[in-house]
């Protein structure tokens, strides 16, 4: 996420949608923050921040599927058991999957739905009132 003051903006960032180029575009290379305040959705956005209830939302969204696949590869092939900066697992990420099918019929029934990095996009754009951004 990205809250431009001066301009009245926020950059919701969902994972996996190219939000470190939309960062570097707009100046904002201060380092990447932990996964649950960098991909804050709207909601979470306007409960930490409530002067940005009025200024203009965006992002981008990603095909889902594309977005799985993307996901999916960087978990298992680039981070082993670090999930971010700060926080590293015992043993490698997605372990509990056989394969990359294995994980698409079981990701509904385990814990990683869930993750702010597998959850559906559009519960990014959520306002406190219940209603989807304008």
């Amino acid at each position: 996420m990205f809250i431009d003051p001066a301009r009245k903006f926020v950059y919701l960032s969902p994972p996996k949608t190219g939000s470190y180029s939309i960062h570097g575009y707009f100046g904002y290379n201060t380092g990447h923050p932990e996964p649950l305040l960098h991909h804050m959705g709207a909601r979470e956005a306007i409960a930490h921040f409530p002067e940005i209830q009025d200024y203009f939302f965006f992002s981008v969204v990603r095909n889902p599927w594309s977005k799985l696949v993307s996901a999916y590869k960087d978990f298992t092939s680039r981070r082993g058991t670090q999930y971010s900066q700060r926080i590293n697992f015992g043993k490698p990420l997605l372990s509990e999957f056989k394969s990359f099918e294995d994980f698409c019929l079981r990701l509904g029934d385990s814990h990683w739905f869930s993750d702010i990095f597998f959850r559906p996009q559009i519960q990014s754009f959520y306002i406190p009132n219940g209603n989807l951004i304008n």
